[in-house]
């Protein structure tokens, strides 16, 4: 069994290999500031800077790096995202990545109202992951880092695009511009005959969202 154990850490640390800590729940010392909670996962509320600065959203989900998937327990902040994840009822596993590493290729994760938010890299090559705005035959991202809950939570000034190995960047600061060429996309692609001048962004998100 503890052969067993030893293995299961030793995997682990081989893929979490930016920033990876093995941790013992009820040891305080490792993060003094940081409140453990009852199951002996580690609170992210008043978390040191070092762990993962300007806290944005926590959830259950997981990351792709390299080549491998880990599930557990996600914090996204505007720089880093960690995983915890729970080895056995004494010890926890912990490893946080830098956003602007390129071997971390997904985050996803998911809310209390099972909503998901995922982020990932439009190219293999962008420092800048971005936000999966919808998925099918015309990808949809933003630059934000929240759940969507109405077309206003999307960044209109920060849009790019993917279809059939195909990536075009929409940004502009004239959204009305980037609504243009985005239905301009969405028409070519399914066949559609929308109206830029008589579709409004809520009406263009609401049907994309229908779109497969």
């Amino acid at each position: 069994m503890k052969s067993s154990f030893l293995l299961i850490v030793l995997l682990m640390a081989s893929t979490c290999t930016a920033l990876a800590q093995y941790v013992l729940p009820d040891d305080p010392t490792l993060h003094p500031q940081r409140p453990q909670m009852q199951d002996g996962r580690a609170s992210s509320v008043n978390v040191p800077p070092t762990y993962t600065e300007y806290k944005i959203t926590e959830g259950d989900g997981y990351l792709v790096y390299k080549k491998d998937t880990i599930r557990g327990i996600v914090t996204l902040s505007k720089e880093a995202v960690s995983l915890e994840k729970k080895i056995d009822p004494k010890h926890n596993f912990l490893c946080t990545f830098k956003l602007k590493d390129l071997d971390l290729k997904t985050v996803v994760m998911y809310n209390e109202d099972n909503k998901a938010l995922c982020l990932t890299r439009v190219t293999k090559e962008d420092k800048k992951m971005m936000r999966l705005i919808h998925e099918g035959k015309l990808n949809i991202y933003d630059g934000r880092l929240d759940y969507i809950y109405k077309p206003g939570d999307i960044d209109k000034n920060l849009i790019k695009i993917s279809y059939d190995n195909v990536v075009e960047d929409l940004s502009s600061f004239l959204t009305e511009n980037t609504k243009r060429d985005l239905i301009l996309f969405v028409n070519d692609i399914y066949g559609l005959k929308l109206n830029a001048k008589a579709m409004s962004w809520q009406e263009l998100l609401v049907k994309v969202d229908m779109l497969d």
